[in-house]
Order: structure tokens, then sequence, then C-alpha cells
């Protein structure tokens, strides 16, 4: 979002357990103008945004576009999920773990994500044209 200088709100920001502080964020969040046109979440959290946004009469794909990160779910409008390979994970792990106990250096690794669209998507900021 920095890249594309997008503004974040500060009442956009939630940190979540317990499930009350996730609702209690949600309220101020959607409580202040402006209010978000999409939201990142871990997908743990999905079926709590769900209900959330049900309750107050927002649609996905429609009021609000979601991305999930984390393990895909089965949900309805299927939101678009960002996840990391498990395996590349794994093998990029052991061989920093490795290389640390035998006396190297740390260094940083940046793997890429994978998007799974899903069968939503909210509206693109106006600013920015709609990718070809």
């Amino acid at each position: 979002m920095a890249e594309r200088n997008l503004k974040i709100e500060p009442h956009w920001l939630v940190h979540y357990p317990p499930e009350e502080a996730l609702f209690d964020g949600l309220e101020r969040m959607f409580a202040v103008a402006p209010v978000p046109d999409g939201l990142i979440v871990p997908t743990t959290w999905l079926p709590e945004l769900y209900r959330f946004l049900v309750r107050h009469s927002r649609l996905v794909g429609r009021d609000v576009a979601v991305v999930g990160v984390g393990t895909p779910v089965e949900l309805r409008p299927r939101p678009a999920i960002v996840v990391n390979s498990p395996d590349e994970l794994a093998e990029v792990g052991w061989r920093l773990m490795t290389k640390l106990l035998a006396g190297g250096s740390p260094e940083q690794v940046v793997l890429p994500l994978r998007l799974l669209p899903g069968g939503m998507a909210g509206g693109a900021p106006e600013h920015e044209p709609p990718e070809q």
C-alpha cells in the first residue's frame, strides 16, 4: 500500500485476539469516515469478519473487498487469499538455520507470495487505473 501511496487511517488498525477486540476495532473502523473499502486480514478472522459485515448490512465485494492471508477457507463470496509455499518456507528456514548453527551470518530472505483470486472483488481506488 505504501508503494502505491495509499493512506492507511489510524482507526483502521485492529489488534486481535481476543474476539471482543476484533469487533470493537471493526466498530471503530466503520464508525468514522473515511471507512475502508478493503480489508486484509488473517484467514482465521474471516468468519467473524463476515458475520460483522452482515450485521452491519455491508456486502463483501460490493461495499468492502476482502483479502485473507493464510490457509484458504470456504466462504461465500469467496475472498481472495494470499499464501506462502509451505515447502519453500521449510526449505529456506532449514537452510538459514543450518547456516546460522555453522557460524554463518544472519540474512534476510524474501519469498514470493501467491494470490488465489476470490469470487469477488472490491472497487479499485479511484486515483489508480484498473489493471489490464
